[in-house]
């Protein structure tokens, strides 16, 4: 099997040439690399409110879950494949994007040394994003449900 486990966006939105610093971030001793737009170096393209939207769901969900990073919801990620079958014993609750947020909270809560890579995060060309207005309605209560119900 594979020692490591890439995640990305298959609208092309992460570009793989950051697939090597994740690579360092693993051999560094981390078992999960998650591809930050909000470290130094980091960024998007997106306008103002879009990062605002963004940056909230991620403080709210580093708040709530208490993981130490910056990054939360960004689907570009490198799972060293021993934390990833631990996280994957858990019973999930997520049904949508918050799936982001509960894989990294169970690896955390499985030990994982989690690290972050600065990525430029180009939004898609073309299409739509599929996140719902019910969606973003459900993200804080999924959060809750998570730190206080669940593990």
């Amino acid at each position: 099997g594979a020692d490591v486990i890439f995640s990305m966006d298959a609208d092309l939105s992460h570009n793989f040439d950051y697939a090597k610093d994740f690579i360092k971030k693993i051999k560094e001793g981390n078992d999960v690399v998650i591809g930050s737009r909000y470290i130094k170096g980091g960024g998007t393209n997106w306008p103002t409110s879009r990062k605002i939207i963004s940056g909230g769901a991620n403080t709210l969900a580093r708040t709530i879950l208490g993981v130490p990073a910056k990054d939360l919801t960004s689907g570009y990620r490198c799972y060293k494949a021993s934390i990833l079958k631990k996280a994957l014993k858990n019973e999930f609750i997520s049904t949508s994007y918050s799936f982001l947020e509960e894989m990294i909270y169970y690896c955390y809560k499985e030990g994982a040394k989690i690290g972050e890579v600065p990525i430029f995060f180009k939004d898609r060309t073309s299409g739509q994003s599929k996140l719902r207005k019910i969606e973003i309605a459900k993200f804080p209560f999924t959060l809750l449900r998570l730190r206080f119900y669940k593990y």
